[in-house]
């Protein structure tokens, strides 16, 4: 696997909540004999990057977490690879809140090894690309997104997990649902075509619903689940992460998904979701006082063809600022 994609996995894998099960697959990847050497440095960077500072019941969970690692039965001759990245795992233990320390200690001795691999695709700014899932779903990940799913779908369920934005057009089985996992969300489908949205650092995160129906359940960053409803075509879903509240729209969802041929749509958006998506598509970085924008909300369309300028310009105009390029920066004023 590339350097950058395991890197990648990795450090989505921290940003987000994730089931046990899920967990457990992940870090029987994170053991096995190969890469090592790219996980290994990926660990590292996370361990200087984690504030250092650690309660007693961090520690606590790192000390069982350590002595588990330590007492793992393996069979006789085999160097498990885990001892080689065991003087990281303290990431785990200081980022508790994730909750991945526990599951990391409680696969330590018992690796799925029935699990399916996990693939991962990442979208760089300034694209969008299409990909089929092993059932036949087909996705449209969104520039600056991450999407990992296992090879096979052999479980209960058929769980992928996403940071950024993508639509899915889902392949019915009624035996098996579909369930995309966010950070703040979970939205399990039968058979229907739907958009998340769920960038990290973003304030919002949205689920749009073009067919069939679905159900989302908001959870906190603390994992407790806020609120949960059916969603019928052409409704929207927002959970404000700053509030915690949680609204739902009538939207023209067909005109949100409109991204896939290049346009760019947004109803009764905030500024800092119309410059996020500006920002990913253009690869450029928009610089502007939010204060003065917040609580408005803003209907605009983008076409396909402009340039990253004309883009700012018909922005400028519409929220009444003016605008200036600096190599890939923009400044509004």
């Amino acid at each position: 696997m590339e350097e950058g994609n395991i890197r990648r996995i990795i450090g989505t894998f921290f940003k987000n909540r994730f089931s046990a099960q899920t967990a457990g697959r992940f870090f029987y990847w994170l053991r096995i004999d190969t890469d090592i050497r790219e996980k290994e440095e990926a660990l590292e960077e996370i361990w200087e990057r984690t504030p250092s500072m650690a309660t007693d019941k961090t520690r606590a969970d790192f000390a069982r977490l350590r002595a588990r690692i330590e007492t793992a039965r393996r069979p006789a001759g085999h160097r498990h690879p885990l001892r080689r990245i065991a003087r990281y795992a303290a990431a785990l233990a200081l980022l508790a809140a994730t909750g991945l320390a526990a599951y990391f200690a409680a696969v330590s001795s018992a690796p799925d090894t029935s699990s399916p691999r996990m693939a991962e695709h990442f979208v760089p700014y300034g694209e969008s690309q299409e990909i089929t899932l092993p059932d036949g779903s087909v996705v449209w990940v969104n520039a600056g997104s991450v999407l990992i799913y296992p090879e096979s779908f052999t479980g209960r369920t058929r769980s992928v997990y996403l940071n950024g934005e993508a639509d899915f057009s889902v392949a019915k089985n009624p035996k098996k649902p579909f369930v995309v996992h966010t950070k703040n969300m979970q939205v399990e489908a039968l058979g229907t075509v739907f958009c998340v949205q769920s960038y990290p650092g973003a304030r919002y995160v949205r689920t749009s619903l073009e067919e069939g129906s679905v159900r989302v359940r908001v959870s906190t960053d603390g994992g407790a689940e806020l609120y949960s409803a059916v969603l019928t075509p052409d409704k929207q879903l927002t959970y404000a992460r700053h509030t915690n509240e949680v609204a739902i729209d009538d939207v023209d969802a067909a005109s949100l998904v409109m991204w896939r041929e290049g346009h760019l749509i947004f109803q009764n958006a905030p500024l800092e979701e119309i410059v996020l998506k500006l920002e990913k598509r253009y690869n450029i970085r928009i610089s502007y006082n939010a204060a003065l924008y917040e609580g408005r909300y803003y209907y605009i369309k983008f076409q396909p063809h402009e340039t990253a300028e004309q883009a700012i310009a018909i922005l400028a105009k519409l929220i009444g600022a003016s605008y200036q390029f600096n190599e890939s920066v923009v400044y509004l004023h």
